[in-house]
């Protein structure tokens, strides 16, 4: 949907939902980001209604047909976020008190939706100076990353002072400037602090922009030794998964090897099912969920010192040729986030494929198996990891002499897995998307110049 296209009427039946929340919050009963929050919430839930008010029969024809369920499924959840973000505007221009959810939707795949609105708010910040610009940081940084910062803005933010959240938006756009002195300033600076989601962003955005990466040199700017001290395991990690990505494996190794293992925290032995992986790890480890980097907009993890980081630091180790580590690593990563079999992160899935590869042909037939039908029996997607591994298990059957459907058969759900490169779990992010990159076949792939989006 254009800009153009993103303003609707407010329908009644969310204008009449949207009242009752505000008349709760006017008495003290929800607090305001309650409020912004029931106020999603109750526009997504009006554009799903609305998609199966135009689609009454897609779940029943689809129900015995597992592709035609998640083409269904996958076009009411866009809808859901298309539409979704259209209403959310529409409750922004009505009410006051959700003017936020202009730079919510400016924040969402759906941007562009509230492009004009942030535009504004832009040009009006930086004509009046870099004070307001950095009232208005979040949405300028959004801005930079999507290419459409105004000129007004950035002029604003040149120059920076380092501890401030406008310094961020100067970084991203003195990055494509070529300045690479200003660059390495602030990289540097935040690397100080122990946060290395400023260096992140910039390798993220080369490769999302196609851009040479330069993963080596950016690391250079920052200290190994000084952050493996102060127990910043978690930038450690996505480090090394950008080196490796990036193709610098030796430099790659060298980063997973400054993560001190002993130090890393596990979950406790009893955990909640869809909170798993969260609650426990606030409840032990505040201190380190707390810490403040500066203004980083630190990637997720970034300051993590818990041991679902070995799932990621497996893969880098297998890859890199340290397969006694690997295995290592694989093993003592947290693993079964869910009892109910609904989720599991991506780094635990990741372990369980570095630990399939010393297993025979027929038991890591076995074990792949049993990763594809986990999935498909809770409706996430592995993406990139599911090329990977039904490659495998078309040339494991070849190998076990089962029947040529067999193989057929998984040839057969490459095609459908490759338009879905990115992985979509329930309750747990893909922390380290690129890391797919790099898979044995994926990497194959990807050189055989089939285009495939791993960014985040």
């Amino acid at each position: 949907m254009n800009e153009s296209d993103s303003t609707v009427a407010l329908p009644a039946e969310l204008a009449k939902q949207a009242e009752r929340y505000l008349a709760q919050f006017d008495r003290g009963i929800i607090t305001f980001d309650e409020l912004e929050n029931e106020l999603i919430g109750a526009a997504h839930s009006l554009a799903g209604r609305e998609f199966e008010r135009s689609h009454p029969d897609w779940s029943k024809n689809a129900l015995f047909d597992r592709a035609a369920w998640e083409t269904g499924f996958e076009a009411k959840r866009r809808a859901e976020a298309e539409l979704g973000a259209t209403f959310a505007l529409a409750l922004a221009e009505v009410y006051e008190q959700a003017a936020g959810l202009v730079a919510w939707v400016f924040q969402t795949p759906q941007w562009r939706q509230a492009l004009k609105p942030v535009t504004a708010r832009l040009i009006e910040a930086g004509n009046e100076g870099a004070g307001a610009m950095e009232s208005e940081a979040s949405l300028g940084w959004s801005a930079s990353w999507h290419g459409v910062l105004p000129p007004e803005a950035r002029q604003a933010v040149r120059d920076a002072a380092l501890d401030s959240e406008a310094s961020m938006i100067d970084l991203l756009e003195a990055d494509r400037e070529g300045d690479a002195a200003r660059v390495a300033q602030i990289v540097a600076a935040s690397g100080r602090l122990g946060c290395v989601s400023p260096a992140l962003h910039v390798l993220r955005l080369r490769r999302q922009e196609g851009r040479p990466v330069a993963a080596s040199e950016i690391a250079a700017l920052l200290d190994l030794e000084g952050l493996a001290e102060q127990g910043e395991f978690g930038g450690l990690t996505h480090m090394a998964v950008e080196l490796l990505a990036d193709g610098a494996t030796e430099t790659a190794v060298a980063w997973s090897s400054a993560v001190d293992d002993a130090q890393l925290f596990h979950a406790p032995a009893e955990r909640p099912t869809i909170y798993s992986g969260q609650e426990p790890y606030r409840v032990y480890h505040q201190d380190r969920l707390t810490r403040d980097h500066g203004p980083g907009w630190c990637v997720q993890w970034c300051n993590a010192g818990d041991a679902r980081l070995l799932g990621a630091l497996a893969t880098v180790d297998w890859i890199g040729g340290n397969h006694v580590r690997a295995r290592e690593r694989a093993t003592a990563c947290d693993s079964g986030a869910d009892q109910q079999g609904w989720s599991a992160s991506g780094v635990e899935l990741l372990a369980e494929w570095v630990l399939s590869r010393d297993l025979e042909p027929a038991e890591r037939f076995e074990a792949l198996n049993a990763m594809t039908e986990r999935g498909i029996r809770a409706h996430v997607t592995f993406g990139l990891l599911s090329d990977q591994i039904h490659e495998e298990l078309a040339e494991l059957s070849e190998v076990l002499g089962l029947p040529p459907e067999e193989a057929t058969q998984h040839r057969t759900n490459l095609d459908r897995i490759r338009a879905k490169p990115k992985m979509y779990l329930h309750f747990e992010p893909f922390q380290f998307p690129s890391l797919l990159a790099r898979l044995p076949h994926v990497e194959r792939l990807i050189a055989s110049a089939v285009t495939v989006d791993t960014n985040p």
